[in-house]
């Protein structure tokens, strides 16, 4: 572990995860507090435990889909994002109309140049936005949806290069 004051929280987490075996939330909050301290490996290892727990819930997959892009992006590897894209699409499959979902997916795919996969998610992320699926009365702040756009402007001119 990264250090004596992490070794009370493991023994915390031991006793939440005895008194509620099945709940997520004790490997989720492992899984950011391990992240925070930099250990990686760790706090992947807890959010496929809260996955694991609670698999048809959005949030423990994009939460896991996030750590493994951050693994991926500190170890230069290519192969490394296949888990993290794997992770964000189970995410998606939850909550398929989510634009934060698609949005995050694309710039995945986009961080690996597949750039019709993002040019694919970026425009559904925009849609559904238009369509206020984050709430009826809720959209996108305007500069946020303009760079949304943007990026989906930059995917269809990589591709059109390609």
């Amino acid at each position: 572990l990264g250090g004596p004051h992490l070794l009370g929280i493991e023994a915390e987490l031991d006793q939440a995860e005895r008194a509620l075996p099945s709940d997520p939330w004790p490997n989720t909050l492992a899984a950011m507090i391990f992240a925070e301290e930099g250990l990686l490996e760790q706090a992947v290892f807890q959010q496929r435990q809260a996955v694991g727990k609670s698999p048809y819930d959005w949030t423990a997959h994009f939460d896991l889909a996030r750590l493994l892009a951050e693994e991926a992006r500190r170890s230069g590897q290519r192969e490394k994002w296949a888990p993290a894209i794997e992770a964000m699409a189970q995410a998606l499959k939850c909550y398929p109309s989510s634009p934060v979902l698609h949005e995050s997916l694309a710039d995945m795919y986009a961080q690996q140049k597949d750039w019709s996969q993002a040019l694919s998610h970026y425009q559904q992320a925009l849609d559904y936005d238009q369509a206020k699926q984050l709430g009826p009365n809720y959209q996108w702040p305007s500069q946020h949806r303009r760079e949304v756009e943007y990026k989906l402007a930059a995917a269809q001119k990589r591709l059109a290069a390609d």
